[in-house]
């Protein structure tokens, strides 16, 4: 029971850097200059890190010339900095918005890859809240 709020938590935390992200970019605060990359939000046991992710490699790196904009700052404005992933200490998760409008929520173990196998849909993660 613990660990399913705990989840919840993380979830909603997940959404918020998501609408938060998708913001700036609407707004032009930050913009991408090709669809392959996107930027994302990697929560672990120690908070929040910001960087550019490149959809093809699922590579995560602290910046590029591809992005422009100061993601960090979004993030501040947006009151989630201090977050830090409630439901397990070796887990992550990240939350990425691409250049060509898509947006993933990823989570795993170890050293964060976005990549097929730890991504996943949206909706699928509101299916999994049910019941």
């Amino acid at each position: 029971m613990v660990e399913k709020s705990r989840r919840a938590v993380d979830l909603a935390n997940a959404r918020s850097l998501r609408s938060a992200l998708t913001s700036a970019l609407l707004s032009e605060e930050v913009t991408i200059k090709d669809e392959v990359y996107g930027v994302c939000i990697v929560v672990d046991k120690n908070g929040v890190k910001t960087g550019v992710c490149n959809k093809k490699n699922g590579s995560v790196k602290g910046g590029t010339s591809k992005v422009k904009g100061n993601i960090k700052e979004v993030i501040e404005k947006s009151g989630l900095e201090k977050t830090t992933i409630k439901q397990t200490k070796n887990k992550w998760y990240a939350v990425a918005v691409y250049g060509d409008g898509s947006s993933y929520y990823y989570e795993g173990v170890g050293t964060p890859k976005l990549n097929e196998k730890n991504k996943r849909e949206w909706t699928e993660l509101a299916e999994g809240q049910q019941g």
